[in-house]
């Protein structure tokens, strides 16, 4: 016996980019690349997330000795 865990679909997971709980981050893994939602069309509708890139811009600040210490400006995988 299999087990799939499927998730009620809403309207927030129609924007992008979303950023899935952990829970649904476990299910992408488990299923395949695959979270399982179950929309109000009483439909089971498959969604694969695709990684989305973050951008931190960078901005100058001072350290403990007053020194300019430049900090951000990283891109980081969400």
């Amino acid at each position: 016996m299999h087990v799939l865990w499927v998730a009620l679909a809403g309207e927030e997971i129609a924007f992008s980019p979303y950023s899935p709980r952990a829970w649904e981050r476990w299910c992408h893994a488990t299923y395949g690349g695959r979270v399982y939602y179950w929309t109000q069309a009483d439909e089971l509708q498959p969604v694969h997330f695709e990684p989305h890139w973050l951008h931190t811009p960078a901005y100058t600040t001072r350290d403990a000795q007053g020194q300019p210490l430049t900090v951000g400006g990283q891109v980081r995988r969400s």
